[in-house]
């Protein structure tokens, strides 16, 4: 073999092993680096599950047993949860916005529903925030008496405030919405939504029979936990408003936890 073609052969091979072991070095550094990515995605991932995520976000629960009346069933009102009193009628009507709802004949019309508060209310040494929620169809401008919902937890009765009142000008499904500061001091304290001797004040020319005023979405939900300083009921009730959908698929969702970011 020529000189030069020995020098020329050396240098490739010489190259050659130069690029293997470049290449050998590149692959092992990317697997060790691969290997401290892996490992530090695993640590922010359960750094942003345990401290982050977790702790900006708050599951809400309802405390109402069948708030949507989804267990209505045509022609018939086969829920135990809920009292019907004079005037009260339970209905399931596809044709309808809403397929399940209380109707109330605003002529001493009752109706209500008393549980366990330790099923979703919690006992605090400080005073809790209750989110309060319904929907309210009415067929005419009626005037009432003892229309105002109210919470009794424990012994305690809570009226809601006027303006959110069953009866008013007519109104095809408006929400009405409240919070409430309450005291839950006892685990075996009770929670009733009630409706009690709903009386009409309409002129006397009116058919009585015509009054309809329909109720649905009933929402009791304890969201003291939403709050943090500075936070008001003004802003947790816009938020929760706004972001609780009064759909039928997205209530039962709610019912079975949805979670809410705090604000």
């Amino acid at each position: 073999m020529k000189k030069n073609g020995f020098i020329a052969t050396s240098l490739m091979f010489s190259f050659f092993i130069i690029f293997l072991t470049m290449t050998l070095m590149i692959m092992a550094t990317y697997t060790q680096y691969q290997t401290l990515i892996n490992s530090s995605n695993e640590n922010v991932l359960n750094d942003l599950n345990d401290n982050v995520i977790i702790g900006k976000f708050t599951t809400l629960y309802n405390s109402i047993i069948d708030g949507d009346f989804d267990s209505i069933k045509t022609g018939a009102f086969n829920s135990t949860a809920w009292t019907l009193g004079t005037n009260a009628v339970a209905y399931n009507d596809e044709s309808t916005q809403r397929s399940s709802y209380i109707r109330l004949k605003p002529t001493a019309a009752s109706f209500g529903q008393t549980i366990n508060s330790s099923r979703l209310l919690k006992k605090r040494a400080t005073s809790s925030k209750i989110y309060v929620r319904y929907n309210v169809f009415r067929n005419y401008t009626i005037n009432c008496t003892n229309d105002q919902p109210y919470l009794k937890i424990g012994s305690i009765t809570y009226t809601l405030k006027a303006e959110n009142r069953l009866c008013g000008e007519y109104s095809s499904w408006n929400l009405y919405s409240e919070i409430l500061t309450v005291n839950v001091n006892s685990d075996s304290q009770y929670l009733g939504f009630n409706v009690s001797n709903m009386k009409t004040g309409v002129d006397n020319d009116t058919n009585f029979s015509e009054l309809n005023i329909n109720i649905d979405n009933v929402m009791v939900i304890d969201v003291t936990d939403v709050y943090k300083n500075g936070t008001t009921d003004a802003q947790v009730k816009a938020f929760l408003d706004s972001e609780l959908s009064s759909s039928h698929d997205q209530f039962l969702l709610l019912d079975g936890g949805y979670p809410i970011k705090k604000r």
